[in-house]
């Protein structure tokens, strides 16, 4: 389990989808949906999922992002997958 806080995973996440998408930080929600409510096709959720990886060190393989419907599902889905500092 990682020693990261999932509040800064959500900060992180908010702030490379803010970047991303050219939108505010503060428009962003976690019950915002990549595809319907932000507007993701494949081809950008692919982009996304580098960008993720670049900022957070977390590799998202193409076939678990498909599976992640909302912000809240990339912040979870990073933090349980962070290197622990025991490890």
């Amino acid at each position: 389990m990682s020693t990261v806080d999932l509040k800064e995973v959500e900060m992180k996440v908010k702030k490379t989808l803010s970047k991303f998408l050219n939108i505010d930080e503060n428009q962003i929600s976690l019950k915002q949906k990549l595809v319907e409510d932000l507007g993701l096709d494949s081809f950008a959720s692919i982009e996304l999922g580098f960008e993720l990886t670049d900022q957070t060190g977390v590799d998202i393989p193409d076939k678990d992002f498909i599976n992640l419907k909302t912000i809240e599902d990339v912040v979870v889905y990073i933090h349980s997958h962070l290197p622990s500092k025991d490890a």
